[in-house]
C-alpha cells in the first residue's frame, strides 16, 4: 500500500481497479465502468458478477446489503440496469478513484484490507474495506447495467 500511494504521488493515477483473476470480462465491460463512474461523479463503482457456488437453488450476484452487525444477506431482486447502493461489495470488478486510498491510508495506515474478527466469525476483508469506506462517507454502487463472468459459473 505505501509504494503504491507513493507512486501515485508521481503518477496521477486516474482510476485504480480491483480485478479477481478468475472473472471474464471485455474491453467494453472496463469502459463502461469508468463510463458511467464518470457520468456519475462516483469514486467506487462496482459491475455485476456471482458467486460460484449455488445457495439453495440459485448462484446470488456479490452484491450484499447488512443484515445485522455480524452478518450480511445477499442481494434478491437485482435490477436489469441502472446504478443501486449496496452496503458492501466482493471486489471481483471494481473500480475507484485513488482518493479513496488517500482516505482510507489516513485513517487505517497501510492496511486497508484486513480480517476482523467477530462474536459470529470472521469478516472478510471486502466487508471490511467496504465498511471503513462508508465510515468515512463513501457510498457504495453497483452498475447493473455492467455484468461480467465469474470462471466457473459462465
Amino acid at each position: 500500500m505505501k509504494r503504491f500511494m507513493e507512486k501515485n504521488q508521481t503518477e496521477k493515477f486516474d482510476w485504480i481497479f480491483h480485478i479477481d483473476s478468475d472473472m471474464v470480462f471485455t474491453p467494453s465491460h472496463v469502459i463502461s465502468l469508468i463510463r458511467d463512474a464518470v457520468k456519475y461523479n462516483l469514486p467506487l463503482l462496482s459491475g455485476v458478477y456471482f458467486q460460484r457456488r449455488e445457495i439453495g437453488d440459485k448462484r446470488h450476484p456479490v452484491a450484499l446489503r447488512r443484515r445485522n452487525e455480524d452478518s450480511y444477506d445477499c442481494l434478491e431482486g437485482l435490477p436489469e440496469s441502472g446504478l443501486i447502493e449496496v452496503d458492501s461489495v466482493g471486489q471481483g470488478f471494481v473500480v475507484c478513484k485513488p482518493e479513496v486510498y488517500e482516505k482510507l491510508q489516513e485513517k487505517h495506515g497501510n492496511h486497508v484490507f484486513e480480517y476482523v474478527s467477530t462474536k459470529a466469525g470472521m469478516k472478510s476483508e471486502d466487508i471490511v474495506w467496504c465498511e471503513r469506506l462508508k465510515a468515512l462517507g463513501f457510498k457504495i454502487m453497483v452498475d447493473c447495467d455492467v455484468r461480467v463472468g465469474h470462471y466457473g459459473v459462465i
